[in-house]
């Protein structure tokens, strides 16, 4: 896809209200493989608390990149796993 392709494409979604092009966004992770189920938004730290977007922003990419947190999540899909009755795969050497 050549440059001008890229800002046809990014005019396009300009024009779009904001919903739809997180909506487009989320189909297109979705489509690849990602969990779009739960998106989190700087607005989840500004309804509670007095910051500006960077800022929010920021603490919300420091909660998600605790290793606390990331056990958390590895320790429910391993749960939830389990619970399925899911058989492990083996370990693989990367």
């Amino acid at each position: 896809m050549n440059n001008e392709n890229v800002k046809f494409n990014m005019d396009l979604i300009g024009a779009l209200p904001q919903n739809k092009i997180v909506e487009q966004a989320k189909d297109a992770l979705s489509r690849r493989g990602y969990y779009t189920g739960n998106i989190w938004h700087i607005e989840d730290v500004q309804k509670d608390f007095y910051c500006d977007d960077f800022e929010a922003d920021e603490i919300l990419s420091d909660v998600f990149s605790k290793q606390s947190v990331i056990d958390a999540i590895c320790n429910a899909i391993e749960y939830e796993c389990n619970f399925r009755g899911l058989e492990r795969r083996p370990k693989r050497n990367v």
